[in-house]
């Protein structure tokens, strides 16, 4: 049977897939550089349904498996895994947010906060993903798989906020 961490690692890649999918068609639609497409939200749905597994998984993960029987010995080599648990959780609020009040007056900031801490989630919480699933093996490989993971984030984060801050400012 696959461990709880290893299925979790798998939803997270494919959650970073849609959501770049999906945030850069958005984003370049806002910016007016795309036509309206129906794909981008059922992208949307799809990654709300992964997330919530995944949320469900990373819960069980702290709460019930490993994570909860940890000493806190190292804190500042565990500041990523406070963070990727903080955001995520704050992630989870703001993504209903989103789906919820899309077009209400205050949602330009909101979503704007929304990919700026999904941004910052994903590009923690990748290359711990890679490490789970065995596709970074060297301390070498760590650090290539951290830049490109970060990269593409920011990457993700600037397209999308753009068309956020088109869409309404």
């Amino acid at each position: 049977m696959l461990h709880p961490r290893y299925i979790n690692a798998v939803l997270a890649l494919f959650l970073a897939v849609f959501y770049a999918a999906h945030g850069v068609w958005e984003g370049l639609f806002l910016l007016g550089f795309t036509g309206y497409s129906g794909i981008a939200h059922i992208f949307g749905m799809v990654i709300f349904t992964i997330l919530i597994v995944h949320a469900v998984i990373s819960l069980l993960l702290v709460f019930v498996f490993d994570g909860r029987n940890r000493p806190v010995i190292y804190p500042r080599s565990n500041a990523a895994v406070y963070l990727q648990r903080i955001t995520g959780i704050i992630v989870i609020v703001l993504v209903y947010l989103h789906i919820t009040f899309y077009n209400a007056p205050f949602s330009g900031p909101m979503n704007i906060l929304m990919v700026v801490l999904l941004g910052i989630h994903i590009g923690v919480s990748l290359p711990r993903a890679a490490v789970t699933l065995g596709l970074v093996g060297s301390d070498s490989g760590m650090k290539i798989f951290q830049a490109a993971s970060w990269a593409a984030s920011i990457l993700i984060m600037i397209v999308t906020i753009l068309g956020f801050w088109g869409a309404y400012y």
